[in-house]
């Protein structure tokens, strides 16, 4: 009777604990939308902002408006909007041009505008990459021509934005794994550029066992930017010992945390080797 009581206090715990951990679920997965929703929000609010004004940028109270909404872009959606200016070109069309500022890169961004009517129709988007590694260039380059022809403004910029973040991600891992002597890092600047990446042991930095090509494309699908792997084979038999876990890498969607375990499978799998 009583190994019954203690079952039942179990199943009773076992049950709170599943509830908790799908409200826990529920929770993270309306934030993530949210924060979707306001990176969105916060790209046509700044840029409203900045094209309702008939004079730009002269007005104080202008000046501070679009500096708080920089500081809710940075913290947001990880860029800002700094050297603001506005130009007339014909009637009611206006080039607004203004530097983009993020952690990955900087560009300069030419905007044409009609203003017909009250209504601000994007006639032209023009990104200027002067100082942009190839390697970045040539992995942006595809998404940024897509959403330009398209006119999509909104579009660009939440792209920028999950791109400088996945950047980031990817920054911060490299610098890890270099430090610790695992891999030896060069820009790609063919085809889809991105990083290729020479997977080796801290106790021979000679010794390749394997070449990845780490690129951040867009999902046409979903249009969110994903991490991406081509894997080379540089020693067969280590490949051979690992298949599941180099597999995992060219699975798609893979998230930092996801990502952040599978580099370090990896190099507890080179130390463990031979």
């Amino acid at each position: 009777m009583e190994e019954d009581q203690e079952l039942i206090a179990l199943k009773k715990l076992r049950d709170e604990l599943i509830e908790t951990a799908l409200t826990r679920r529920d929770k993270l997965s309306e934030h993530l939308k949210t924060q979707k929703t306001k990176k969105k929000n916060v790209n046509i609010t700044l840029l409203n902002a900045i094209l309702n004004e008939s004079a730009l940028p002269k007005d104080e109270q202008f000046i501070e408006n679009v500096a708080e909404l920089n500081k809710l872009t940075q913290n947001l959606v990880g860029f800002t909007y700094n050297n603001i200016n506005k130009k007339w070109i014909r009637d009611n069309v206006w080039l607004y041009n203004t530097d983009v500022s993020m952690k990955s890169l900087n560009f300069n961004l030419d905007l044409t505008v009609d203003q017909k009517n009250d209504t601000n129709e994007i006639i032209d988007i023009m990104c200027h990459f002067e100082e942009v590694d190839s390697s970045l260039l040539q992995e942006i380059y595809p998404w940024v021509l897509s959403s330009s022809r398209a006119k999509n403004f909104s579009s660009l910029m939440s792209a920028f934005s999950e791109y400088n973040e996945k950047c980031v991600v990817r920054k911060k891992i490299l610098s890890k794994l270099v430090n610790n002597k695992f891999v030896t890092v060069n820009k790609c600047t063919k085809e889809e550029g991105g990083l290729i990446i020479y997977i080796h042991s801290p106790k021979s930095l000679e010794k390749f066992y394997a070449e990845y090509l780490w690129k951040l494309k867009m999902n046409l699908i979903t249009k969110s930017i994903d991490h991406s792997f081509t894997i080379k084979c540089l020693d067969q038999d280590f490949m051979d010992a690992h298949p599941n876990l180099i597999g995992d890498f060219c699975k798609p969607g893979l998230k930092r945390d996801k990502l952040e375990n599978l580099w370090n499978d990896l190099c507890l799998a080179i130390d463990q080797y031979k």
